[in-house]
């Protein structure tokens, strides 16, 4: 998902990345939601407790995120995070994919992803697929966006166990909110179709990867941004 949506965002970053084979620089947000994500793998393997979670969280940061922070809202980023971690008691549901590649088979190609929990309630047995995410709530055409990629994800779910899941959760776990998004057939639909076009766009482009102003991703988040000379076309 991120190879087909990282596409309109900058075709030279793109290239760069998967073509080049260059990953560039990491980011205060990917090492952020990379620890967050372990952590969540681990309290769900049950190699460490709810009650261990803030700790396993505050004695890693650190070294694997970043202190001292460079800017304020860093340090609102990590009190709120502590917070979650500190009150958190684990799941309702019953984890049954944890951190599991899927792999699909198109008509031309094969799309991979690796889906970050599937859950299975033990009340009416449905199944609920979730991402965790450090960013800020989605909404709007940013959440139709994002939501494409637990529409794909949900294809395995399909292949594996019979069913789609009955929820899509992004779980934005510094603000303690599962957004959930009730599975619709039409989204599921629109999300392949998209997929199938941006394979399409990619494979036939013949053009030279320009740069492409994206403002605070420039400045802030893209690999490229201590290299790139923001020669924008």
């Amino acid at each position: 998902f991120s190879r087909l949506s990282s596409w309109d965002t900058c075709k030279r970053a793109w290239k760069n990345n998967y073509i080049d084979g260059d990953k560039g620089d990491d980011n205060f947000f990917s090492r952020f939601g990379t620890l967050g994500h372990e952590i969540f793998e681990k309290l769900d393997l049950k190699e460490i407790s709810p009650e261990y979670a803030f700790t396993e969280w505050n004695n890693r940061y650190p070294i694997e995120v970043g202190l001292p922070h460079e800017i304020s809202w860093m340090d609102n980023w990590k009190k709120e995070a502590d917070n979650f971690f500190k009150t958190f008691k684990g799941f309702s549901t019953e984890a049954i994919w944890v951190e599991q590649h899927v792999l699909l088979q198109r008509d031309n190609y094969l799309f991979q992803g690796y889906v970050d929990r599937l859950g299975l309630s033990s009340t009416n047995g449905n199944l609920i697929l979730t991402d965790y995410k450090c960013a800020k709530p989605y909404e709007g055409a940013k959440l139709k966006e994002k939501a494409r990629q637990l529409y794909l994800y949900s294809t395995a779910v399909k292949e594996e166990f019979g069913k789609f899941p009955e929820r899509l959760i992004f779980f934005h776990f510094r603000q303690k909110l599962p957004l959930i998004v009730p599975f619709k057939v039409e989204d599921y639909i629109e999300a392949w179709d998209w997929a199938d076009k941006m394979v399409s766009e990619i494979e036939s482009y013949s053009g030279d990867y320009p740069m492409k102003d994206n403002g605070y991703f420039c400045n802030a988040v893209c690999g490229y941004r201590n290299t790139c000379t923001k020669q924008f076309s």
